[in-house]
């Protein structure tokens, strides 16, 4: 999880920056700054802040580009984790951090925003879902295999099966993987397009 701009802006704020390798060797603890980048695999960032959110740690997700449609909307129900995507200034980056240094959590304006929400909703009742099942809805759009899914969730292999199985029958649209990334990707740029203009 490397982003040094923090480090460089703030030297004297302890975030703690580590590669995804270096990660899970690591004691934390609630007092901790980590930052976790979601600018390559979002997996990776999703499985490392539900490793961080189990330790307490203050968690902020950095990017400078919007994720896809289906990891924004799942993130945005963390409520004790700070979301930086899309900072428009190093203003903003300052105030983030001052916010998470002062014990809240910062959402940037890019991921406050309600249109990804709605255009997945024209697919998927997300809203509905618990947090297994949106977890279990990531795993399908990444392409994840069952072993890499029960990882990620820390429930066992026969669990997702039927877990998939009755998302499947509910959502039609996840029947055909390429179908439903398509989809999901065709909604994170229109998505961008609009916030763009």
């Amino acid at each position: 999880m490397h982003v040094p701009v923090f480090k460089v802006l703030f030297p004297s704020v302890p975030f703690r920056l580590y590669g995804s390798g270096e990660l899970y060797e690591n004691d934390f603890s609630h007092e901790d700054v980590v930052v976790v980048s979601c600018m390559a695999e979002e997996n990776a960032a999703l499985s490392s802040v539900f490793f961080l959110r189990a330790k307490k740690c203050r968690i902020i997700m950095y990017a400078e580009r919007l994720p896809s449609v289906l990891f924004l909307t799942h993130v945005r129900k963390f409520e004790d984790v700070s979301l930086l995507f899309c900072p428009e200034t190093n203003g903003e980056l300052e105030h983030c951090a001052r916010t998470v240094m002062g014990g809240k959590c910062y959402v940037s304006k890019a991921a406050q925003d309600e249109r990804s929400t709605n255009s997945l909703g024209r697919f998927v009742d997300y809203d509905s879902l618990n947090e297994l099942n949106r977890q279990l809805m990531f795993s399908v759009f990444e392409g994840l295999s069952l072993k890499e899914t029960a990882a990620l969730t820390g429930k066992s292999v026969p669990y997702i099966q039927t877990g998939l199985s009755r998302l499947k029958e509910k959502f039609g649209v996840l029947e055909k993987r390429e179908l439903f990334v398509a989809m999901m990707r065709w909604i994170s740029v229109s998505d961008r397009i609009s916030q763009a203009g």
